[in-house]
């Protein structure tokens, strides 16, 4: 995963900005992950695989943010916590409506995003600065999109059957994209917005900040998931708090780096890079049904290839910490993995024997 900051010397307005997901700031927690550009946007309409994922569907190909109807520019992000992002941007020089002139950086927007795994949901928070001395009206609107791709359709295979598309609707005050699909469950997206906006489009929201010199304010939006056979009568309520969730991604980073051996040497870098090597190998955890995988292909995919997880389990397996009474996290990678192969004697059934025979010795 990318994580690397991107330069400031290169801070460039959103559309210019690399559209290659080998760039992508990409984020991950259980079973959800985020792929977005350096500006924490997803380019409306792209193919290139941006877009927030649940399993093998993409719920958003669209996510864009808007000041006074321009592009933020991006200054520097960072995803160095796996599961929780940070973006910094700032504004391009723009006018409004009165033919009053906003110069470039007036505006400084912190974006904090967090994965939500527990409650499937996605939580931005913007906070907008105005860094003159005079007050301010910032218009600021966001766009949402949603075709409910298939992971694999995005690159380049075309499935056998394909759902219907729900148009957006706004429902008790939250907007709604919906796909009932042809596996016969219901997806949609739900956007929670915090404060409500001043204006709703058909797949928007505008708010309008009156910022005082010096002054913050916030917004937050919540995006959940939700899966169903049988079509919501009405959108779930949201109670779920950022600043808690990301105590508990920290708590549950710390739980699975004590499941693990501590490596300790004379190198201050080489103690941070196993760390971080572990901490980057527990975001890859997964499920699937009551099975328990290291997922692979990120950016281009986030789902169970056998070969690599129990390579990944397989080589990692010296550093767990085992016990009598639980089996270790990899141990339990390699044997729920196996499960899954056809029960026909062959060949390949035998070279899975072999590995489990020498993860045991």
């Amino acid at each position: 995963m990318d994580r690397d900051p991107m330069n400031t010397s290169e801070a460039r307005p959103v559309g210019t900005g690399p559209r290659s997901v080998a760039r992508a700031v990409v984020i991950k927690e259980g079973d959800v992950f985020f792929l977005a550009d350096h500006s924490g946007e997803v380019p409306a309409g792209n193919h290139d695989g941006f877009g927030l994922y649940y399993q093998d569907c993409r719920f958003l190909n669209g996510y864009e943010l808007r000041l006074a109807g321009t592009n933020p520019i991006a200054l520097v992000c960072s995803a160095e916590r796996g599961s929780i992002a940070q973006f910094e941007l700032t504004n391009e020089p723009f006018q409004l409506d009165g033919g009053t002139h906003v110069a470039q950086q007036t505006f400084g927007i912190t974006l904090q995003r967090v994965i939500d795994s527990r409650n499937i949901a996605l939580h931005d928070v913007f906070t907008f600065q105005n860094y003159d001395v005079q007050e301010h009206t910032l218009p600021v609107s966001f766009q949402f999109q949603s075709a409910f791709d298939d992971v694999f359709e995005i690159r380049g295979l075309h499935p056998k059957k394909v759902g219907k598309e729900i148009k957006p609707e706004w429902r008790d005050g939250l907007l709604v994209l919906s796909y009932a699909g042809a596996d016969r469950i219901n997806r949609s997206l739900e956007v929670h917005t915090d404060p409500k906006p001043q204006k709703t489009s058909a797949s928007g929201a505008e708010f309008i900040l009156k910022l005082g010199a010096g002054e913050c304010r916030t917004i937050q939006l919540t995006l959940c998931i939700v899966e169903s056979r049988e079509q919501p009568d009405s959108p779930a309520a949201v109670r779920s708090d950022p600043v808690l969730i990301t105590n508990a991604i920290d708590r549950r980073s710390q739980e699975w780096l004590a499941q693990c051996t501590e490596v300790e040497t004379d190198s201050t870098l080489l103690n941070k890079v196993v760390i971080r090597s572990l901490l980057d190998l527990g975001i890859l955890k997964s499920s699937l049904d009551d099975l328990e995988f290291f997922s692979a292909g990120l950016p281009w995919y986030g789902t169970l290839f056998g070969r690599d997880s129990i390579i990944a389990a397989l080589r990692c397996s010296p550093i767990s910490r085992r016990s009598r009474s639980k089996q270790s996290a990899y141990s339990r990678n390699i044997r729920e993995v196996r499960r899954m192969i056809g029960e026909t004697s062959s060949p390949e059934r035998f070279c899975m024997n072999c590995v489990e025979a020498n993860w045991r010795t």
